[in-house]
């Protein structure tokens, strides 16, 4: 039987088994297309993440004959729903029009949960640069 003293404090997150982890996505002149997932991060059996920061961004950079709703999507999914952390939907037909977008710190994802970055252009012709990414630290649970 071990014994040990309650006054221990369990370490702090980034004290157990902590890796700092990346996803991005940055593409130019991207057509229309339908919701897109563009990364994944997925937290393994074992493990929990915080995720420190989700940035976004969609550039118009050529005009579309017919523009329509277009944006990105930062999407937690657990085993039976999701949440949305970033959404941006917008109609422009402006060469040079940005959306942008930053998440705050703080969620944690717990194990087989994801996060993922999504982008999505319904216009006919015309083209976005997209920037979407995440950092996060995954620790033992």
């Amino acid at each position: 039987m071990k014994v040990s003293s309650f006054a221990v404090a369990r370490p702090a997150y980034y004290d157990r088994n902590a890796t700092s982890g990346t996803a991005v996505y940055s593409g130019s002149f991207i057509a229309p297309h339908a919701e897109t997932v563009r990364w994944t991060v997925t937290v393994a059996t074992g493990k929990k993440a915080n995720i420190e920061l989700t940035r976004m961004m969609a550039y118009r950079v050529t005009v579309a004959t017919v523009a329509a709703t277009a944006g990105y999507v930062a999407r937690i999914t657990t085993a039976s729903s999701y949440m949305d952390i970033l959404y941006e939907a917008h109609i422009s037909n402006v060469l040079g029009y940005e959306a942008k977008d930053l998440a705050p710190a703080g969620v944690t994802l717990y194990a087989g949960e994801t996060l993922d970055g999504r982008t999505y252009d319904g216009s006919t012709g015309g083209a976005y640069n997209y920037l979407t990414g995440c950092k996060y630290t995954t620790f033992d649970a």
